[in-house]
């Protein structure tokens, strides 16, 4: 009795939202931002808006529809390699804009790497597409 309900309501769902049980998800692109390298002064940073709006998305990574997008966050600043800064620790950065596409993973921190904290910039430090094989920026 139960599996004939469920495969009811099922049955007048799937018209509904237009799509098939067959069907996937439009491909989107990947974020990763806990992959820090603090020997190149990368740290690890949680996203916490994207294109202007506060969104709440997981520390670690998320994933979004592709095209052009901004973003900025909060970092935890590894200072192991890195030692030496001016300025507060918690200054904010300009936004990180970047054409996103689709089915790529992109690894995304906070470059410390200068001696000012006013000149530290959110980067894509690496992108991956789909086959695999990594692209390290500079």
């Amino acid at each position: 009795m139960i599996r004939v309900i469920a495969t009811t309501v099922l049955a007048l769902l799937v018209p509904m939202t237009g799509m098939s049980l067959d069907e996937k998800a439009a491909p989107m692109a990947r974020i990763i931002t806990q992959n820090e390298k603090p020997a190149q002064c990368l740290s690890s940073v949680h996203i916490q808006r994207i294109d202007g709006e506060l969104v709440n998305v997981h520390a670690t990574g998320f994933e979004m529809e592709p095209g052009r997008h901004s973003m900025n966050g909060r970092a935890v600043v590894n200072t192991s390699y890195c030692r030496r800064y001016t300025g507060r620790p918690s200054e904010g950065v300009p936004d990180l804009e970047a054409e996103f596409e689709a089915g790529k993973t992109y690894y995304i921190g906070l470059d410390h790497s200068a001696k000012s904290s006013k000149d530290w910039r959110l980067v894509i430090w690496k992108v991956e597409p789909e086959n695999g094989s990594a692209s390290e920026q500079g």
